[in-house]
């Protein structure tokens, strides 16, 4: 299967698509009982047009992961962040954010993670470029729309001024003007629940989306299952770090150390949010689901497709372990 994604023409993504079919079936069989939490504003107003367990959810979740894939294939591609051109860094976005069934909902990670991805892509864009006040503003705004549909995203400003300082060295001006484009976003939604009468709802954004973690007690015996694939990836991409930045460019390196400083810093998130559950580890599907990727074009062709076979099939038994209880 992976040989299909191991190119780089960009029209094969919708691929992708097919992939998505098979990986999240289970969530129109039978859909998750549980309606994921609202940990945004713009995630609250999402879900009165598209309510969380209802088909439309799932469809719009569905075509919001691909969307998400080919922009990561596209970025990653134009920046040659990986040694090797493919689309298996979308590939094994789509595995992680449908390798479980706690992932299937519509939930606000997923739909702010479209908005943290253009953010890294406009980061990226800034690397040894003159012109770049458009870019850094707009990674700044990216990530404030981010942060209106899951409140975590808001502590990735300390991720865009390290990019920032990693890319450019740190230069007042610029972090001055990625606060700004960061400020606006969050402004306008303010001036419109003022224009509304709604500022309970702006102010709940801040006040019940932060306190020290409380983590959701699980009776399920597939959780240990679902928290030893986790950090399966985890250990796979930090001991595959020195591999990736071998051998490579100034450039790549930088990059790929962005991505590492992206999952620390959203996994530190989680533990200054209330209410996690499983759901949130989607908060580190981004630079996971690149990094992995990364991970299995430095494998044997042949192992890598057993392997990610053997994922696959692991990912449908989690979503079909109800058929066993």
């Amino acid at each position: 299967m992976l040989s299909f994604f191991r190119t780089n023409q960009l029209f094969l993504n919708v691929l992708l698509l097919l992939y998505l079919v098979v990986m999240r079936v289970s969530s129109f069989i039978h859909p998750i009982e549980v309606a994921p939490l609202e940990h945004g504003i713009l995630t609250k107003w999402i879900y009165t047009i598209f309510p969380p367990l209802s088909t439309s959810a799932f469809v719009l979740g569905f075509l919001l992961i691909f969307v998400q894939g080919t922009l990561i294939n596209v970025t990653m591609a134009r920046f040659r962040v990986a040694a090797e051109l493919s689309l298996l860094p979308g590939l094994f976005y789509c595995f992680f954010t449908s390798m479980m069934p706690d992932f299937l909902p519509l939930s606000s990670i997923i739909l702010g993670n479209t908005f943290v991805i253009l953010a890294l892509s406009n980061l990226y864009d800034t690397y040894k470029s003159n012109t770049v006040a458009g870019r850094i503003f707009d990674t700044g705004l990216w990530l404030g729309v981010a942060s209106l549909f899951h409140f975590s995203f808001i502590f990735l400003v300390f991720w865009g001024i390290i990019g920032l300082g990693i890319l450019r060295g740190i230069r007042l001006k610029e972090v001055f003007m990625f606060l700004i484009g960061l400020s606006v976003p969050i402004f306008l939604e303010f001036v419109y629940c003022f224009w509304t009468n709604n500022l309970p709802s702006f102010s709940e954004h801040f006040t019940k989306n932060i306190g020290l973690m409380s983590v959701f007690r699980y009776n399920a015996t597939d959780i240990y299952l679902k928290l030893g694939l986790t950090v399966l990836f985890l250990v796979m991409t930090l001991m595959a770090s020195n591999q990736f930045m071998s051998r490579r460019n100034m450039m790549a390196q930088k990059y790929i150390s962005i991505l590492y400083w992206l999952m620390l810093i959203c996994g530190i998130t989680s533990l200054i949010q209330p209410g996690v559950n499983l759901s949130q580890l989607l908060i580190i599907s981004i630079p996971i689901g690149i990094l992995l990727s990364m991970t299995f074009q430095r494998i044997t062709p042949a192992i890598a497709e057993a392997l990610h076979l053997l994922l696959v099939m692991i990912a449908l038994i989690l979503q079909f372990f109800y058929l066993l209880s």
